[in-house]
């Protein structure tokens, strides 16, 4: 469901870019830099909004507890939560996160390197078939029609 919403939402994307670029054609003149200008700076929006949010957001409080810096990964939920700092609620999800923390470091001592499990017979069937696919549909030339 997840992958096909992603999808979904990519395709609607690029629909509403093929008309915006419609759009910025059929009214500005040829000669105008508009044409182009006015698409590109549209897409540069949300990225501009995910650098400015960077900046605003504090790390994930499960990042700051995996290397070890719980008092700031505590200042971080609270954060979040629009909490204070102490609060009991505050408390027991920490103390959660601390709790998977631990966990995933003691599965992460046993787990096999990534090249070792890409090399299974059934991992690597499915990374064929998916780089075999996003292959194939750049191959098909429909970003040529498009364009066209």
């Amino acid at each position: 469901m997840l992958m096909s919403g992603y999808q979904t939402v990519l395709q609607f994307c690029a629909l509403l870019g093929f008309w915006g670029a419609f759009a910025s054609h059929a009214v500005f003149a040829e000669s105008s830099p508009f044409q182009w200008e006015l698409p590109v700076s549209t897409q540069l929006l949300p990225g501009v909004f995910l650098i400015l949010g960077t900046i605003i957001v504090p790390e994930t409080p499960r990042f700051l507890a995996e290397r070890g810096r719980f008092k700031s990964a505590e200042r971080s939920l609270a954060w979040l939560r629009s909490l204070p700092v102490g609060h009991v609620e505050l408390s027991r999800e920490m103390d959660e996160i601390c709790e998977a923390t631990n966990v995933s470091k003691a599965l992460l001592r046993n787990q096999r390197s990534f090249y070792k499990e890409a090399s299974t017979r059934g991992v690597r069937q499915r990374l064929v078939v998916g780089i075999g696919l996003m292959i194939a549909q750049n191959m098909v030339g429909l970003n040529a029609l498009n364009y066209c």
